[in-house]
């Protein structure tokens, strides 16, 4: 079985009303339950193709997760070390009109981390 989500093994907010448990135990969701249960409630609104492959990827995600929670995201670590921002702090006092792009050849790392450096360790 998927993981589970933090609140529970339960569908989510609205997708509670679209998604049953049958007698075994598993989550039944129907796209077409959804609609006829839309509909009375709302006779006057339009379901786009949009809104209706939105909730049809939100029915397959809970499926394949038994989840609809977003997954927290991983981000790989920055390589930058306390000698790159001494080194950049050292090179931008004798030259600061220095660019970004040189700066990062300078001190070998990329133009998103020095650019990280400038903005976040040297302020």
């Amino acid at each position: 079985m998927a993981g589970l989500c933090e609140s529970g093994n339960e569908p989510a907010g609205s997708l509670k009303a679209i998604c049953m448990k049958d007698d075994y135990g598993n989550w039944n969701c129907n796209i077409t339950e959804c609609e006829q249960q839309f509909f009375p409630q709302f006779p006057d609104h339009i379901i786009t193709e949009y809104f209706r492959r939105n909730v049809i990827n939100l029915i397959d995600k809970f499926r394949a997760t038994e989840c609809t929670e977003r997954k927290k995201s991983v981000r790989r670590p920055t390589k930058v070390t306390e000698n790159d921002v001494e080194d950049a702090r050292e090179r931008m006092q004798r030259g600061p009109n220095k660019s970004v792009k040189k700066l990062a050849v300078e001190i070998g790392v990329s133009y998103g981390s020095a650019h990280k450096i400038l903005r976040n360790k040297l302020g």
